[in-house]
């Protein structure tokens, strides 16, 4: 490298470190050349050095012995053994919050929570849906007050008026209320403070799904009777993951105060530290994939025939090494599969039997993965529930639990990584928050409607447009979908997820909304198909083996 070229390296070196509000030591900056000399991408590089030397710094002042500190730690990292960054969350481990009013915010509830919770506990988990919901709504551009500034001009802004303050108010407002049908036939809006009856009859509706028990926003004005009369009818509004984030503070919504887990792929170190999260285990991103299966009928032959084909097609993949000498690792290791139930079919499940059969289909399962010995030794699977399936919880109650061990204990012994999850199931991949649930949302939330949607854009569309709005994986009235009420907040959806995956009895789609990538992965059993997400490029492959069968 030329004298000049190095001369506009440490240039560059020099306004890159204080933009961190660092500053450089001369010795500092011949360290610094000496660890990216050669570096094609050293600008990555020393990002990731500035990370490591951050916390060492005392008075804003690096020296060469930060940087030798630094970059030795680097080096050892990258000759460390990959391995992939995985982390699955039991949806009844997931810490309880309340809504501090003071504080206008969310805060961890210490409070021992239940299943079988008391009946104050059902508007208590309603009043705390809306508190969420109203919060992120005013924090929104489009709903936050100006900040009173002399010779500033005001921007405008949607007031949100409460439903109380609506009594002999002339004009147009907007509420922000859950849509209730309290008595047959008539429709309410409420917002825990009061209800007042609505009139949907000339209501232009925007974008997505309003069933029965969402939060909406309807602008309109209330009529000599007493009726609100709406005449527009909206979602809240999405909210970005990081202002999401910036909101709770030091809040965790995924794990408990204290919690064991040293994960690096804590969703909140992964947002504040992009840069850490992706370097500590660049070979186990790259080749890291999410093989997701729904509605996989182990009574049926077929698909266990095929379900062999697929694996043996993995296998095959997975043998390859990855490293050399003792730090390498078959490819097989960065491999999760994600199966999701009904693991029997509507006729098995009917029958009596259905129990004591499925303790043999799973040791059929353990078989199956074990004539594709790497993915069995290195794999991981990730076994989710359908509404069909036996639990320890109620079955038509959400969350629901995982498979019971009784029933899969030869499956477990057969497959070293092998999880058990709870339905909505979390997982916190290579740094990415992916949430899958199995479940028939799209036809219980259709059933729902008070309005039909827009015809202008898929109901799939409609389907993950509602429930990012509402921050909630099921926001319908309990004689859809009920809820455990001290386990409401498992089902949220707040912060927004990276990746939703919505494994209903459904063809295969995905469709990005803001920033959530949504999918479906089809059903297995009808036609042998699945996807795959890559979470090194954020890509959604489609796969299939229906014209083999």
């Amino acid at each position: 490298m030329s004298a000049s070229m190095d001369r506009q390296r440490a240039k560059k070196m020099s306004q890159i470190f204080r933009m961190h509000g660092l500053s450089l030591r001369p010795d500092a900056m011949k360290a610094l050349s000496d660890a990216t000399r050669g570096d094609d991408n050293w600008e990555h590089t020393l990002q990731v050095l500035i990370m490591e030397v951050v916390p060492l710094v005392k008075g804003g002042h690096v020296d060469a012995a930060m940087v030798n500190g630094a970059h030795r730690k680097l080096r050892a990292r990258n000759t460390q053994r990959p391995t992939l960054s995985l982390e699955v969350i039991n949806a009844f481990s997931m810490p309880a919050l309340r809504f501090d009013t003071q504080r206008h915010a969310l805060v961890a509830d210490n409070n021992p929570i239940s299943l079988h919770a008391a009946a104050p506990s059902k508007s208590a988990m309603y009043t705390l849906r809306m508190s969420m919901i109203e919060e992120r709504t005013r924090r929104h551009d489009m709903f936050k007050p100006p900040v009173l500034s002399r010779g500033v001009v005001q921007k405008e802004y949607i007031a949100i008026t409460s439903i109380d303050a609506l009594l002999g108010r002339s004009g147009t407002h907007v509420v922000l209320g859950f849509l209730a049908e309290l008595e047959e036939g008539v429709f309410h809006l409420e917002d825990g403070h009061a209800t007042i009856p609505i009139d949907l009859s000339e209501a232009a509706v925007a974008s997505g799904l309003f069933t029965r028990h969402s939060i909406v926003l309807a602008e309109g004005e209330v009529l000599p009777s007493g009726v609100f009369q709406v005449r527009q009818l909206g979602l809240p509004p999405a909210e970005p993951r990081a202002r999401s984030l910036e909101a709770l503070g030091n809040l965790d919504p995924l794990r408990p105060s204290g919690s064991s887990s040293s994960s690096p792929s804590s969703v909140m170190a992964a947002m504040a530290d992009t840069s850490r999260a992706e370097d500590a285990s660049g070979v186990a991103t790259e080749n890291a994939m999410l093989v997701v299966l729904s509605d996989v009928w182990l009574d049926d032959t077929d698909v266990i025939k095929q379900l062999a084909t697929m694996l043996h097609g993995y296998e095959q993949v997975g043998a390859q090494l990855m490293g050399s000498g003792r730090n390498a690792v078959p490819l097989a290791s960065f491999f999760t599969f994600v199966l999701c139930g009904n693991f029997s079919s509507p006729k098995l499940a009917a029958s009596a039997a259905h129990g004591s059969q499925l303790r043999k289909l799973f040791k059929t399962l353990g078989q199956v993965i074990a004539r594709s010995p790497t993915l069995a030794r290195h794999a991981h699977f990730v076994l989710v529930p359908g509404p069909d399936d036996p639990s320890l919880s109620a079955a038509d109650v959400v969350p629901r639990s995982g498979l019971p061990r009784s029933l899969t204990t030869d499956l477990t012994d057969a497959v070293k990584h092998c999880e058990l999850a709870t339905s909505p199931a979390r997982l916190v991949l290579c740094g990415q928050h992916i949430v899958i649930h199995r479940d028939e949302l799209m036809v219980k939330a259709r059933r729902a409607c008070v309005m039909p949607p827009s015809p202008d854009e898929p109901l799939q569309h409609h389907l993950v447009k509602t429930l990012i709005d509402q921050a909630h994986l099921c926001p319908l009235p309990p004689t859809e979908s009920a809820a455990y009420w001290q386990y409401d907040h498992a089902l949220w959806l707040h912060p927004s997820p990276d990746v939703l995956i919505l494994a209903d009895r459904q063809q295969q789609y995905q469709h990005t909304y803001e920033e959530t990538t949504a999918f479906n992965p089809g059903a297995f059993a009808a036609d042998f198909s699945w996807m795959v997400y890559r979470p090194s490029t954020g890509e959604i492959e489609t796969s299939s083996l229906g014209g083999e069968a």
